[in-house]
């Protein structure tokens, strides 16, 4: 019997309501146990792998309820998996992405480069993660702006985690001018580090001097800070530090230029 054959059965009242409450029953306990098995992913296990498990129970659920659906309306599936049958080998070519993309998922879930609230570089996007899904991951951007990332690429892509450490550290340069005393010039961008409410006594701070070129010496700051403080710290600490050499009597040296024109 096909499927059209079967239209005038399913608009009988009984046969619709008989479908229609198993289908309403069937997804609000598909999504109450999806919430269950999700939050009880989340005692043993990060936030992303709770998440993950929820949406494959849910979706797990979600085909029973189908399939039951279906049952009630006397729909026999051997006609639905033939045809699937046949266009298998076509939809094999197009689901080819959708089943990289969920083992590349799978891979992300077990090596675990980052979860849910980490701030991530990926090269050319930075953002926070929102959201680990079977296909994609999705972030949001310190723009405010929202990106879709397939789960092939992170896998094949070098992904930096910008907050899995509490603590970052800072490397700054300031250029001193030939002839000054280095050592002093040293002592005052430690005195700066030391005095900064952000800066990490463990490890200290300290100076290098860098190197030497046309417009004098290249003195290098290295201050550990904590992470959630890492972009005021680099701007408090350039400013800080360029401050406190000028008055000193090291002021930023640049190079210059002199350009002479001779005329025939």
């Amino acid at each position: 019997m096909s499927i059209l054959s079967q239209l005038p059965q399913w608009l009988k009242p009984e046969q619709a309501l008989k479908g229609l409450a198993v289908l309403v029953v069937g997804m609000a306990a598909a999504k109450a146990l999806s919430i269950l098995a999700r939050r009880a992913a989340l005692r043993r296990s990060a936030g992303h792998t709770g998440m993950l498990v929820g949406k494959v129970v849910y979706y797990a659920l979600f085909i029973l309820v189908a399939v039951l659906v279906l049952d009630v309306f006397n729909v026999k599936l051997t006609a639905i998996l033939a045809a699937a049958g046949i266009m298998s080998v076509a939809l094999g070519f197009a689901a080819q992405a959708s089943v990289s993309n969920i083992v590349s998922g799978l891979f992300l879930l077990i090596d675990r480069p980052f979860e849910i609230g980490d701030a991530v570089d990926l090269g050319t996007t930075k953002g926070t993660v929102t959201s680990i899904d079977l296909l994609s991951t999705k972030l949001r951007t310190f723009e405010n702006l929202y990106v879709r990332v397939p789960n092939e690429s992170l896998v094949k892509s070098t992904v930096v985690n910008l907050t899995r450490f509490k603590t970052r550290r800072l490397k700054l340069t300031f250029p001193i001018p030939p002839g000054a005393d280095l050592a002093a010039a040293r002592q005052v961008l430690l005195g700066v580090a030391a005095e900064y409410r952000h800066a990490l006594q463990d490890p200290r701070p300290f100076a290098v001097v860098a190197g030497f070129d046309e417009s004098g010496a290249a003195l290098e700051l290295y201050c550990w800070v904590g992470s959630d403080a890492y972009l005021q710290s680099l701007s408090d600490l350039n400013e800080r530090g360029a401050a406190s050499l000028a008055a000193a009597g090291f002021p930023l040296s640049c190079p210059h230029r002199r350009v002479l024109v001779r005329e025939e």
